[in-house]
């Protein structure tokens, strides 16, 4: 059994992935300011008030997981799809998911 692992604790999942992410706290992403990369970033479904409703994913098995291409993110994206659906609702307590994208960052 694998495990991802999140910025405030670690959850077992039933497949092989590693997975990082840091939440975001109705904050704009914080990167450099130099590099552009694109990473998935997934968006839930959570109650009115709730400041925290997305989490950008930054690792797979211990491995920045950036892209430096939209085309490569989306690839990457769709093969993980039902796997990245887990990883969001396992770390909003089974909240459902609104929208897995990518968007370009400053990494």
């Amino acid at each position: 059994m694998g495990k991802y692992t999140v910025a405030h604790g670690t959850l077992k999942t039933p497949n092989s992935f590693f997975i990082s992410a840091n939440c975001l706290l109705g904050q704009r992403l914080k990167r450099g300011k130099n590099r552009k990369v694109w990473q998935i970033i997934i968006t839930m479904f959570v109650a009115l008030g709730t400041t925290n409703d997305a989490i950008v994913v930054e690792q797979l098995n211990a491995k920045p997981l950036v892209f430096e291409s939209r085309t490569k993110c989306l690839e990457h994206m769709w093969d993980n799809i039902e796997t990245l659906k887990e990883f969001g609702r396992a770390n909003f307590d089974n909240s459902p998911v609104k929208e897995i994208g990518c968007y370009e960052t400053g990494a």
